[in-house]
């Protein structure tokens, strides 16, 4: 299992994200600051969870 890596770590270069739409419940402040940051608050959520999912990996590792 150690060498399975998963598909966002694999070539980042060529990395092309498959999006997939699903329902998800925020605390209403949460999606309020998100929001006020202007257009484009979806594309910030995934960053700041893609952040935190990368950095997740690291302490595993």
């Amino acid at each position: 299992m150690k060498e399975f890596k998963p598909s966002h770590l694999r070539n980042m270069a060529n990395y092309k994200p498959i999006k997939k739409t699903v329902n998800v419940r925020l605390d209403a402040d949460v999606i309020e600051w998100l929001q006020s940051t202007g257009k484009g608050y979806q594309t910030r959520m995934n960053a700041i969870l893609r952040e935190a999912m990368l950095h997740s990996e690291e302490t595993v590792n």
